[in-house]
């Protein structure tokens, strides 16, 4: 059970697991950009299956730079004084800017340009004009309240309203989400919170492809907002306590396979620490001591919370 491992250590491995998943999904961007699931297994297999895969051969992609970034705007504003909105927006923007640099041969693409918006906001002083939504779901109590997943798209709904920025477009858009998550959970099952998921008698790699593609916003699983999350759910799920079965279902896939691999990897670190997950997937995974103690830093600053901060 999750409660036997220190939650300091399931922060820990929430952020090193993470990389460790992404790094392993994109495979130099091989995996990540390859559709054929099945032929992604058949290589995992010849190269001797999970366990023979050592993370110094798998540099991290651009989600795990930006995850950095991410969490060091976090750290910074959470260790300091006077935090507000502004403060963390500005630090989110600065950080995200200074990733930039780190981008080379990691597969980045649309967050270039982020990075010019970014840089436009600070040097025009707009930051307090923009809204980032932040979704972080760590699991210390040990399982998942997808259940209220519905409960609180609807009051990020209300909020997004009543901010005044982007209102119309994000409202022409935003019941697509909810619609896909809510037929997603009627299909395992599990839209009252308290059943257990369903999952077809034969779910193997055929069969998850099919799934995930039938889920994606264009046939590229994990590629959209919505989906990413509910392939990395959907394996978090499926593979109860085993890593290895995590992998296969939520890192090697067609698709935009380190997207799900960073969440399902992040959110099963967070269930079980580094419990069960073979060492040589994660040792020597690059910046592997950088996400580590970020992890501690964030423990310590577990009794904070963005709901704190003021605008």
């Amino acid at each position: 059970m999750s409660d036997t491992v220190p939650l300091e250590q399931r922060y820990k491995a929430s952020m090193v697991l993470s990389g460790a998943g992404d790094a392993l999904g994109c495979n130099h961007g091989t995996w990540e950009f390859e559709n054929d699931g099945v032929l992604i297994h058949e290589q995992v297999q010849k190269r001797g299956g999970l366990e023979k895969l050592d993370a110094i051969d798998f540099p991290v992609s651009d989600d795990t730079v930006m995850h950095l970034a991410t969490a060091e705007a976090l750290v910074k504003v959470g260790e300091g004084e006077g935090a507000s909105l502004p403060v963390l927006y500005r630090a989110l923007v600065e950080k995200y800017i200074v990733s930039m640099t780190d981008m080379a041969g990691r597969g980045a693409g649309i967050i270039y340009i982020f990075s010019h918006l970014a840089d436009t906001l600070i040097q025009s002083n707009l930051q307090e004009s923009a809204d980032i939504f932040i979704f972080f779901m760590l699991v210390p109590c040990g399982k998942l309240t997808h259940a209220l997943l519905m409960e609180v798209l609807d009051k990020a709904k209300e909020y997004v309203r009543h901010s005044g920025n982007c209102v119309e477009l994000n409202m022409a858009h935003w019941d697509y989400f909810g619609i896909q998550w809510k037929s997603y959970l009627e299909k395992r099952g599990i839209l009252d919170g308290k059943s257990k998921p369903q999952f077809p008698d034969f779910y193997g790699v055929k069969e998850r492809e099919s799934f995930y593609r039938a889920v994606s916003f264009k046939g590229c699983g994990g590629a959209s907002g919505h989906d990413a999350p509910m392939i990395a759910y959907d394996a978090l799920l499926r593979a109860g306590d085993s890593w290895v079965e995590l992998a296969n279902h939520g890192f090697f896939h067609g698709g935009d396979s380190d997207s799900t691999a960073v969440i399902a990897a992040a959110w099963w670190g967070a269930l079980f620490g580094f419990r069960g997950v073979p060492e040589i997937n994660y040792q020597r995974l690059e910046y592997r001591d950088r996400l580590s103690k970020l992890g501690e830093r964030l423990y310590k600053l577990r009794g904070k919370h963005l709901g704190s901060l003021k605008e």
